[in-house]
């Protein structure tokens, strides 16, 4: 009877210190970036220093390192990228360093469940390329990676620890593929909608791109679709002007403040946007 309590309690006690929630030296962050069209997501654990030297002592020089602490850092991609130069098909990466005191080894890996470099094949890497390292001015005592610069077609993976911090440059082809999102918007919108997906084309490839003839050919569709909304025949201003067609784009200025006119005075209100549209009509008026 004795022995059967005496297991019953080694079997409570076991399970309560596996209920237990402690604080994690190396604590685990996760996060989620748009750049662009893609969603780039990290998980990794965040070492601190603790009045360590850190690299070239804790973490050796020329040697691999996890990149963290625990298991292996991760990064997955939503869609294809050029990482440090090489391209990256979408998917999860495991995230390797080999550091050095003037230059870094990146390694991405598609073995994502490395416990440290444990396993680890340079059979299974899908890019190796090199950076250099900075000095950074002010100590960073937890170990930190994150997305930064960002821009519509690329941003930076960056490392920081101690006074070392690398940028690891990510390039996206964004462009493709928010041309693949306007043809599928086009194939799938009801008619009623159509100059919409047109009218945000337009915009998208002025703005982005600096496609103007695309843009035009776009925005002739969108006004063609739909001839009462203001605001289409005033981005058609801007975009013929661009294609060097002055007096269209005077004349779709000049069509665009009709219509706002004429709609706010239907809801017995004011054309909030005239101001603008009559500095276009002036601005196009001055190209005659």
């Amino acid at each position: 009877m004795k022995k059967i309590l005496l297991a019953a309690l080694a079997i409570a006690l076991s399970l309560s210190i596996q209920a237990q929630k402690l604080p994690q030296p190396s604590p685990t962050a996760s996060f989620t970036e748009m750049v662009g069209l893609t969603e780039i997501s990290m998980t990794y654990s965040r070492p601190s220093m603790k009045d360590r030297a850190i690299f070239g002592e804790l973490v050796p020089f020329g040697e691999l390192w996890r990149t963290g602490a625990n298991m292996n850092s991760t990064i997955s991609l939503s869609t294809d990228a050029t990482i440090g130069g090489e391209m990256v098909k979408a998917g999860t990466y495991s995230i390797f360093t080999i550091p050095g005191e003037s230059e870094w080894t990146i390694i991405l890996n598609s073995k994502t469940d490395h416990g440290g470099t444990s396993g680890y094949s340079e059979d299974n890497d899908v890019a190796r390329f090199m950076v250099k390292p900075s000095m950074l001015t002010e100590s960073v005592e937890t170990f930190s990676m994150g997305i930064n610069n960002i821009m519509s077609n690329g941003a930076h993976l960056v490392i920081s620890w101690e006074n070392t911090t690398v940028h690891i440059p990510i390039m996206l082809d964004v462009n493709a593929a928010a041309q693949a999102n306007i043809d599928a918007a086009i194939a799938e919108s009801s008619p009623e909608d159509l100059w919409k997906v047109y009218r945000n084309a337009a915009s998208y490839k002025m703005n982005n791109e600096g496609d103007v003839k695309k843009a035009l050919e776009y925005i002739t569709m969108s006004t063609e679709a739909n001839d009462a909304n203001w605001y289409s025949f005033y981005l058609q201003a801007s975009i013929q002007s661009a294609n060097d067609m002055k007096k269209e784009a005077k004349k779709s200025a000049k069509k665009a403040m009709k219509i706002g006119q004429e709609d706010a005075k239907k809801n017995e209100k004011e054309f909030g946007y005239a101001d603008m549209v009559q500095e276009a009509i002036d601005k196009y008026s001055s190209k005659d």
